[in-house]
């Protein structure tokens, strides 16, 4: 257990794994490292660099199939958005466009250190043995789920 006020405390309260649901094709993307740059509306503000993203593919898919490091989450008026990680979000601009249509601020969620899982876990799993749904979009995890998903050994 960390001190109050220590470095790792403070580490403690903003690093947070998330379960980050995502089209087959972009997750896909995400584990040939094309993609390293996910698009997203909202995205929560207490998330810091160093927390985990698990990769949920959704349907036809229904599995974790990967994790990444948050290196950073930019939240950019949309043209510099675009600018700076339209490229690496593995989008065209009309796609990208219509994603945000309506909006004035997009969140760009920068990944590294992508982590291909050799054996996926499907959503059947993470109900039966975590009580997880997957989300539409994104939900936290409980601080010690990576222990408990790969049994100690990612």
């Amino acid at each position: 257990m960390a001190k109050a006020g220590s470095a790792s405390a403070v580490a403690d309260l903003f690093t947070k794994d998330l379960l980050l649901s995502i089209k087959p094709e972009y997750a896909i993307a995400i584990v040939d490292g094309r993609k390293t740059v996910e698009l997203r509306r909202k995205f929560p503000e207490d998330v810091a660099g160093g927390s985990k993203a698990f990769i949920y593919s959704s349907s036809p898919v229904q599995a974790v199939v990967a994790f990444a490091v948050i290196e950073r989450v930019d939240r950019l008026a949309l043209e510099r958005l675009w600018q700076r990680h339209g490229k690496a979000s593995c989008v065209d601009r009309a796609t990208f466009d219509a994603y945000f249509l309506g909006q004035s601020i997009g969140c760009g969620v920068v990944l590294r250190s992508i982590t291909s899982l050799a054996n996926p876990i499907p959503r059947e799993d993470l109900k039966s043995r975590f009580g997880i749904l997957p989300p539409q979009s994104f939900m936290y995890l409980p601080a010690d789920v990576e222990k408990q998903l790969f049994d100690g050994d990612p």
